[in-house]
């Protein structure tokens, strides 16, 4: 017994368990992901924004998220989950403290004696005190792991509402977009039905052939099916947007008709600071220090437990004397007990924390090499995504006067019908992919927000004002 217990302290001494365990100077995710002084990708000198919501100046979105904090099922299901691990560390603080309880005790018994059968009554009325001492403080340790789960839930809710305000921003200008290509193709479509008129007109009078007339309905049927693609792709966004904002998918949100402006690129701040400003890293460093106090108390199970009870009743053959003062007996006790054979159960409860433990250190150091990744894509995809939307604006200019001179020679006889459709096709795929093209900076703004922690500043929703309430 000597022996188990003096194994039992080495391992409180040393604080380690396997070869599994990490120890805690190896828990710094920077031993892992060294953060460099600033980011690698051209980053701007100004602040990082406090309130990445309000830099798109879109008041109908600050109203579409403040709905969606409020009636999103999936945010309502994470908010749950704080308030099962607030009742889970409750149990678990509990240990810590004396139990108090009462115990009624009713037993009847028989003895034969010379032939015959003598009957007894036995009742029992018993106030009974346990207390563990948490000499070790391995109660402690596990209190302080139910704790930190609860601070890392808060942690994942936060996030989680990052995410889906996020998710709400970037449904919304998906909407909008895809609403503007809709317009875009109906104006395409008119377009493409006036100069069929205009050729059907020329061939009736004698002027260019069969074929320019078969070419220009073609290019008008492609312009038709392009219109209800649009149309679909439309109605989708909404009702994935609609989805997420808790209401039902009926395709009644009006959408607005403008993609705004983008404001200039905000600062990123130092990359060794990202792991404080992102909630869901935060959520992992709480989850691993949560594991590291419950390897503590796994490895503190080996020592000897130290309990207190204490019991205050009466026990009679007649339940009516139960409440006779005289009669009441008190008794105060004390054990040590410790493990001898457990079959490897300890053995196994330590192993799985220590795996436990080491695994959620190297989940924190993942998610902040791709946490860093994903600031270091979204700031390069920035400069990018501008020089692509100025060349593109430029290429959209010319493609309009160029379709503009071929409608003018094609009209005096200058060039044949594929130079104009050719023309035509171009204008139009640069117009439209600039549409695309404007929503996917948006898109890009949004995953750098998201990337560098949010920061954003929204009303609590009523879901979770009762969560913390």
């Amino acid at each position: 017994m000597i022996g188990i217990i003096g194994r039992g302290l080495l391992l409180v001494l040393t604080g380690t368990a396997t070869a599994c365990a990490i120890s805690v100077k190896d828990q710094d995710v920077f031993t892992y992901v060294p953060a460099p002084e600033s980011w690698q990708a051209p980053d701007s000198d100004r602040p990082v924004i406090q309130d990445w919501l309000s830099s798109f100046s879109d008041e109908q979105l600050k109203s579409l998220v403040d709905e969606a904090l409020s009636g999103n099922f999936d945010l309502q299901r994470t908010a749950s989950r704080v308030q099962s691990f607030q009742a889970q560390r409750k149990a678990s603080n509990a240990g810590r403290w004396p139990q108090l309880s009462t115990q009624f005790e009713a037993a009847r018994s028989g003895q034969d004696v010379a032939g015959s059968t003598i009957k007894s009554n036995d009742f029992s009325l018993n106030l009974l005190l346990g207390w563990e001492l948490d000499v070790w403080q391995r109660l402690t340790s596990k209190t302080r792991g139910a704790v930190l789960d609860v601070e890392a839930a808060n942690a994942d809710l936060e996030a989680a509402r990052l995410s889906l305000s996020a998710n709400i921003a970037r449904a919304w200008y998906d909407a909008i977009t895809t609403r503007r290509q809709v317009v875009f193709a109906e104006t395409t479509q008119t377009s493409f039905a006036n100069n069929l008129e205009v050729i059907e007109t020329r061939y009736r009078h004698g002027i260019g052939d069969a074929l320019d007339v078969t070419l220009a309905r073609a290019n008008l049927e492609s312009a038709r099916s392009q219109t209800e693609a649009r149309r679909i792709q439309a109605d989708n966004t909404v009702l994935q947007l609609e989805t997420l904002l808790g209401r039902y998918p009926s395709n009644e949100l009006a959408v607005a008709d403008k993609i705004p402006d983008l404001s200039p690129v905000p600062g990123a701040g130092v990359p060794a600071q990202l792991v404080e400003r992102r909630p869901d890293l935060r959520a992992a460093h709480l989850k691993m220090l949560a594991e590291g106090e419950r390897l503590r108390a796994a490895n503190r199970n080996y020592l000897p437990g130290v309990n207190l009870s204490a019991s205050y009743g009466a026990r009679n053959d007649d339940i009516g004397d139960l409440f006779d003062l005289d009669d009441l007996v008190w008794r105060i006790a004390s054990q040590l007990t410790a493990p001898l054979f457990q079959a490897g159960r300890l053995e196994a409860e330590r192993e799985l924390a220590a795996a436990t433990q080491a695994q959620s250190v190297l989940n924190y150091a993942s998610l902040a090499l791709n946490a860093f990744r994903e600031v270091e894509s979204a700031l390069r995809t920035e400069k990018f995504l501008e020089a692509q939307q100025q060349a593109l604006s430029q290429a959209a200019d010319e493609s309009v006067r160029a379709e503009a001179l071929a409608q003018e020679r094609y009209t005096a006889g200058l060039v044949d019908i594929t130079t104009l459709l050719d023309a035509q096709r171009r204008a139009v795929d640069s117009r439209r992919g600039l549409i695309d093209l404007r929503n996917q900076r948006l898109q890009n703004r949004i995953n750098l927000f998201v990337a560098l922690g949010g920061n954003f500043k929204m009303a609590e929703s009523s879901q979770e004002k009762k969560t913390n309430g």
